[in-house]
């Protein structure tokens, strides 16, 4: 018996939400970043920016019920999107001032 990995529309549908955003909003705003070598209150602000970005977007805590501000999708979708919304590198190591911060 073969193992069907489709996931249901509704999934596959924020997949490609969450896609499409890091690919023309939080890549190029990085990229931005990265290239003037921004300070960590410019990073501060620009991911404040982003949070509020897909909040408006409806990309907004996929695993909280949408009666709490969220996505409503189970614990299958909010694997797959954290790995897709990885694949854009927006976590603390993209500001190459983390580690230091961090001890």
């Amino acid at each position: 018996m073969a193992i069907d990995f489709t996931f249901p529309d509704e999934i596959e549908d924020a997949r490609l939400l969450v896609r499409k955003f890091m690919r023309d909003t939080v890549r190029p705003r990085m990229a931005e970043l990265q290239a003037r070598k921004a300070k960590r209150d410019e990073w501060s602000s620009a991911i404040k920016g982003l949070r509020e970005a897909a909040k408006e977007r409806g990309l907004w805590c996929p695993h909280m019920p949408e009666s709490f501000g969220g996505m409503g999708l189970g614990h299958d979708a909010v694997v797959l999107l954290d790995d897709r919304a990885r694949s854009g590198r927006l976590r603390s190591d993209a500001d190459p001032d983390h580690r230091r911060r961090r001890r």
